[in-house]
């Protein structure tokens, strides 16, 4: 193997790019249960604090369930930010949209 192959170079994430990481990671799993009419996604920010919760949904979506799927997308961030005891310092903001 050669090292200066690119798939080689080292790289460090950022701790929220690592947060976003593990939570996207785990979002399959966890959403399992809501179907195709709502998805997820968190990207890191620029302020190196904030996880943005990208929500895209269907038009038609029962209002409680969205409420529900985005109080628990939020909650996961601060559990997930809880392991590394960076609770402290990571904010969670929504961008929640219909799909087009």
């Amino acid at each position: 193997m050669i090292e200066t192959t690119p798939g080689f170079e080292k790289y460090i994430p950022t701790r929220l790019e690592w947060l976003a990481y593990q939570l996207n990671s785990f979002g399959p799993y966890l959403d399992a249960k809501w179907g195709s009419e709502i998805s997820k996604v968190y990207v890191p920010s620029g302020d190196g604090k904030t996880i943005i919760l990208t929500i895209r949904h269907s038009k038609d979506i029962d209002k409680d369930n969205l409420e529900k799927f985005e109080d628990i997308a939020k909650r996961t961030v601060t559990e997930f930010a809880e392991t590394y005891n960076w609770q402290s310092w990571v904010k969670v903001r929504v961008d929640c949209k219909p799909r087009d």
